[in-house]
């Protein structure tokens, strides 16, 4: 029984040295980071933490990734910030995971997919040029050489129309691959005139072609807009794409296969007819259900309501279900002609008000936060936020400092509660969030320094050019918790 428990544990062992030494993902530290990353041409490396969800999540996805990249000689790495801390601090890195893209040791920011074909398609796009010069030979195969292919067809006098082409190709040579048919003939044979065009091929929908006045910005937009499906699934890897349109997001929040499938088939025709001024999308309500609770979305699917990324101004569909298709265009037309009143969620107003710290709800923000003759310091929070616990008692003991100040308000907003109405003139994004309103003019400041009593006062004497009462502020102070002084935010 030993004997065979003995046998067990060292083949176990062995199997289990093999699957490690099978990652291709290279571990990278102190010693071996600046050699690695000069002496490659495109890399890429992941700053990440053991205890990290999102890095936890991401691991399966990168070593896939890492293995398939092998045999284009394009390495993947990866650095324990517990371990190498101070590497980590040299690079800048402020949250888990971060990813950098390196050329010839020169970083940029990873703004890529987190699935392993998306991480695959963004790192061969690094080693390639943003623009591929095609022939008779060589630009069918191209077509279906990745997700979204874009090929303009110019005749090789139209030199202008080619450059233009070039710019977006290399202003957008991270998310699309880009290729050029000058050839007459070849041209003639696609089926194109004289005058130049684009195409669009998609592995998984139709063609769609440009065929407008070239211009650099337009084509950009449309080759961003096209790429999508006109009704698509929106998560955390497509987000960002729909985000750089700009425009609307119009969600549909479905429960299993057959809501989704019954909303795209009754909601695709509006998705065509707004296009290009709301985008349409549909969304797993069993795994975004807190999406559409922030979104103020009835989280009895199907469901449906806009959000307006620009202001975080939001329109949910109330009393009616994502298959009223009447009631859904209704709703999209007022929103696209401003004439949609948003939906602001706001907690009760506290009956009494008079701490060292103002109370703010969202309809009394205006009111409080935006008092011309105040400058105001605002705190926006989340009840469940280690950071902002850190922060509270820090927070009430400047209020008390502050609180014989007639020109001065410190406040605070429950983010969970409250939203921030679209004349306070930002969006939240992580917990806490610190702004602070100058009196007059209403500008607001972002706060992301050290937050001790001693940081805070620091901050509001610079602001208002107040550094008498800093000084004379700053002997009353009590030393600052050290714990107060960590700079991230807890995430949304």
């Amino acid at each position: 029984m030993v004997k065979t428990s003995f046998v067990f544990a060292a083949a176990a062992t062995a199997f289990l040295t093999l699957v490690q030494a099978k990652s291709d993902v290279v571990d990278l530290n102190a010693s071996t980071f600046d050699s690695h990353i000069k002496k490659e041409d495109v890399t890429l490396v992941e700053f990440f933490a053991p205890w990290c969800g999102h890095c936890k999540a991401l691991a399966p996805e990168y070593e896939v990734a890492a293995t398939t990249l092998k045999k284009d000689n394009i390495k993947i790495a990866k650095v324990d910030c517990t371990v190498e801390q101070d590497l980590c601090s040299s690079q800048n890195v402020q949250g888990y995971p971060t990813i950098k893209v390196f050329r010839s040791g020169s970083p940029a920011d990873y703004s890529g997919p987190r699935k392993a074909d998306g991480i695959v398609s963004y790192m061969l796009k690094q080693t390639q040029p943003p623009l591929t010069n095609l022939d008779a030979k060589t630009y069918s195969d191209f077509k279906t050489s990745d997700k979204v292919v874009a090929i303009a067809y110019i005749p090789a006098k139209d030199k202008d129309s080619q450059k233009i082409f070039e710019q977006v190709a290399n202003q957008l040579r991270d998310e699309y691959t880009f290729g050029l048919v000058t050839d007459k003939k070849t041209i003639a044979a696609e089926g194109h005139k004289e005058t130049p065009s684009i195409t669009i091929y998609k592995q998984s929908d139709n063609e769609v072609v440009f065929s407008d006045a070239f211009d650099l910005a337009e084509i950009a937009q449309w080759v961003k807009l096209n790429s999508l499906p006109s009704f698509g699934e929106i998560d955390g890897n497509t987000f960002s794409s729909y985000a750089d349109l700009g425009l609307p997001i119009a969600y549909t929040f479905y429960e299993g296969e057959e809501q989704a499938e019954e909303v795209e088939q009754l909601l695709k025709p509006l998705a065509e007819k707004y296009k290009g001024k709301i985008s349409f999308v549909k969304i797993d309500g069993s795994k975004y259900g807190q999406h559409a609770q922030n979104l103020a979305i009835p989280q009895e699917y199907p469901s449906f309501g806009i959000q307006n990324l620009e202001d975080g101004s939001k329109f949910p569909l109330l009393n009616k279900k994502a298959t009223d298709v009447e009631a859904v265009d209704e709703l999209a037309a007022s929103v696209t002609a401003g004439t949609a009143q948003p939906h602001i969620k706001s907690a009760v107003a506290p009956e009494s008000n008079d701490g060292p710290v103002k109370v703010v709800v969202a309809t009394e923000f205006s009111e409080v936060v935006l008092d011309p003759k105040k400058n105001v310091f605002l705190e926006v929070y989340a009840p469940w936020c280690g950071h902002c616990k850190t922060l509270a008692p820090i927070w009430e003991e400047l209020g008390e400092l502050y609180a014989d100040r007639e020109d001065m308000v410190i406040a605070k907003m429950d983010g969970t509660e409250n939203d921030v109405p679209p004349e306070g003139g930002f969006q939240v994004s992580g917990f806490p969030t610190l702004k602070f309103f100058k009196a007059d003019t209403n500008e607001v400041i972002d706060f992301n320094g050290d937050r001790s009593l001693e940081g805070l006062q620091a901050f509001i004497a610079e602001v208002t050019g107040d550094k008498a009462d800093e000084e004379e502020q700053a002997e009353e102070a009590a030393p600052a918790d050290e714990e107060a002084k960590e700079e991230h935010h807890d995430e949304l």
